[in-house]
């Protein structure tokens, strides 16, 4: 078992690079320096300074992200939910009473290797769980596979890791969960295009396609967190994975120029234009028209 970033090192050595569903702590898949399709969209969507510095300074944990990921376990690895959390105290923290009861149990938690969610998050990973268990074709994509597995190996000249929600064997399926605040089709296809998911999923797909020499599918099941926890599947199709494949591979070549040249810039140093949209533009010129002929 894994258990440093060094062993992970040292397995890695041995396997010329190459893992494959190696099972292993979060943190020291985090800690390892092969590059993450996270931390690729972060130099793409602000700078490879903003990277290197949070390669450094991890950015803090959140309670939505605790919610998230409590989802992921208690969707994905339903008997673990009540061995990883707990329910923290419904207390008030800007009291000094309250503030201590609730460091005393985040202790008491951490003791026993638990985390503590807040009291109106507790009871939703497992509801949605529930919700999305009654679904025949989630169900189905559910089953046969093993959850939270990380890979790595080479891909677009780097090395490369991902953390691959489900993996199904059998059909060389990668399953991606993703919690949401909204599943309909034209919201949730929005959000693909704002958080880069059609990135995500070609990173994963040309990685373990790299390490096993097969073509993976990859399946998105995007489940709301709130009531009636809904949720809907996603595909990315090949037209939308090529231009994923084509802008990141613009990215990967600017990661590869500060590994080389160990300058890792912010934003460009240049006055930047902000300019009307076209449909403001257009608008605009609708209501000059429209004052002039009045």
């Amino acid at each position: 078992m894994i258990k440093t970033v060094e062993d992970l090192r040292v397995e890695l050595n041995k396997q010329s690079g190459v893992m494959f569903l190696g099972q292993m702590p979060s943190d020291v898949y985090r800690s390892h320096e092969s590059l993450s399709q996270s931390e690729l969209k972060l130099i793409a969507e602000h700078s490879p300074a903003h990277f290197r510095y949070y390669r450094r300074y991890p950015r803090p944990d959140t309670d939505p992200k605790k919610l998230g990921r409590a989802a992921h376990v208690a969707i994905l690895e339903p008997l673990r939910f009540d061995e990883l959390y707990t329910k923290a105290p419904d207390v008030d923290r800007r009291t000094k009473i309250g503030k201590q009861m609730w460091e005393e149990a985040e202790k008491n938690a951490k003791a026993i290797g638990k985390e503590m969610l807040l009291p109106e998050h507790y009871d939703v990973p497992s509801e949605m769980r529930d919700a999305v268990r009654q679904n025949p074709l989630i169900s189905e994509l559910l089953e046969g596979g093993v959850a939270e597995r990380a890979c790595f190996g080479h891909v677009h000249g780097i090395h490369a890791k991902a953390l691959l929600d489900y993996y199904r064997p059998k059909n060389h399926e990668i399953i991606d969960l993703k919690s949401t605040k909204c599943a309909n089709r034209r919201q949730f296809e929005r959000d693909i295009r704002t958080y880069r998911y059609h990135w995500q999923a070609v990173w994963y797909m040309d990685l373990v396609k790299a390490i096993t020499g097969k073509d993976p599918t990859f399946t998105i099941v995007a489940v709301e967190t709130s009531p009636p926890y809904c949720a809907a599947v996603f595909t990315i199709k090949p037209d939308l994975a090529s231009i994923a494949r084509r802008e990141m591979m613009e990215t990967v070549r600017g990661y590869q120029e500060c590994v080389r040249t160990g300058v890792w810039p912010g934003y460009p140093t240049k006055v930047n234009e902000v300019a009307a949209h076209t449909w403001e533009w257009e608008a605009y010129k609708k209501a000059l028209h429209q004052e002039l002929a009045g």
